[in-house]
């Protein structure tokens, strides 16, 4: 064998090694990806009529709606983001609280 087709060989050794080594990275990146999900809930239309505040009253100016929304916590607990739509007005008790129609809720109907 000459030294023209030893010095071929080689080189197609040579490519052929860079070819499968850089193939084997690439399968190799691929297993390494993994997606990321996000998850999202929606309620809506958080309305804060008189007999709701009334039952939430555990002061003169205090409240606590907590318990109202106990039974929907884990539904909206198990997503990465929850929007609720808030249909009140939160102006606070410098106005008189009142539902419908003019609403103005509690600041505490927020937390």
């Amino acid at each position: 064998m000459n030294m023209k087709n030893l010095l071929f060989l080689f080189l197609i050794a040579l490519v052929s090694f860079y070819f499968f080594s850089s193939t084997k990275n690439l399968v190799e990146e691929k297993k390494t990806f993994t997606s990321k999900e996000i998850s999202f809930s929606f309620v809506g239309d958080l309305m804060c009529h008189s007999p709701i505040y009334e039952s939430s009253k555990v002061e003169k100016d205090s409240f606590d709606f907590n318990p109202i929304f106990e039974e929907i916590k884990n539904d909206l607990s198990h997503a990465d983001f929850t929007i609720g739509n808030l249909e009140t007005v939160v102006a606070g008790n410098e106005f008189s609280f009142s539902g419908y129609p003019n609403f103005n809720s509690p600041i505490e109907y927020l937390t």
